[in-house]
């Protein structure tokens, strides 16, 4: 039993550690996709820039959804390791004839992934919290990426060429006088 402590112990580190990893993954690449974006706009590539944010933007989409699903896999691990912990503090001895009928307010004050658990409910019951940790930084660089596709979209409109008023100076040279 405590071998499965251990291993849902550093499962549950790995996810921790990967979570972050991947938090730091979406702000790093939507940071350079935006740099690179903001370089073309500056340099009049328009089509380029837009094609580049709309994928920075697909791309944030998916980590996005990764993160989720890694958030999920963390949570279920963590019910696991604490069901695991909570039957090891019973079979230890912790709970002795003393203790009987207080098992529940034991077993929250020794558990170290109970005691976890029991903060991250608090800060999770806290919709603005829970918004910022799981969808903030993916939503900022999403918006940021929408924001490019529609620079782009206007300046590409207004900085592409007037093709009727070629036409007619085609037809009617510069000069010449049209009479109706």
């Amino acid at each position: 039993m405590k071998t499965i402590y251990q291993e849902g112990s550093e499962t549950l580190r790995h996810y921790s550690n990967y979570i972050k990893e991947l938090r730091r993954l979406v702000i790093v690449q939507g940071f350079v996709i935006i740099t690179a974006s903001s370089f073309l706009i500056k340099d009049e590539s328009y089509i380029i820039s837009g094609c580049v944010a709309f994928f920075g933007f697909i791309f944030t989409i998916a980590l996005s959804i990764q993160l989720k699903n890694e958030m999920d896999d963390f949570e279920s691990v963590l019910y696991s390791v604490i069901n695991v912990e909570n039957k090891l503090i019973c079979e230890d001895g912790s709970l002795n004839d003393n203790n009987k009928g207080n098992e529940k307010k034991l077993i929250d004050e020794i558990g170290i992934w109970n005691n976890y658990s029991k903060d991250r409910k608090k800060r999770f019951e806290n919709e603005f919290f829970k918004f910022w940790v799981l969808r903030g930084p993916s939503f900022i660089i999403g918006i940021t990426f929408l924001a490019i596709i529609y620079v782009s979209y206007v300046s590409y409109n207004d900085k592409k060429p007037n093709y009727d008023k070629q036409v007619i100076e085609i037809i009617v040279p510069k000069g010449s006088v049209i009479k109706k």
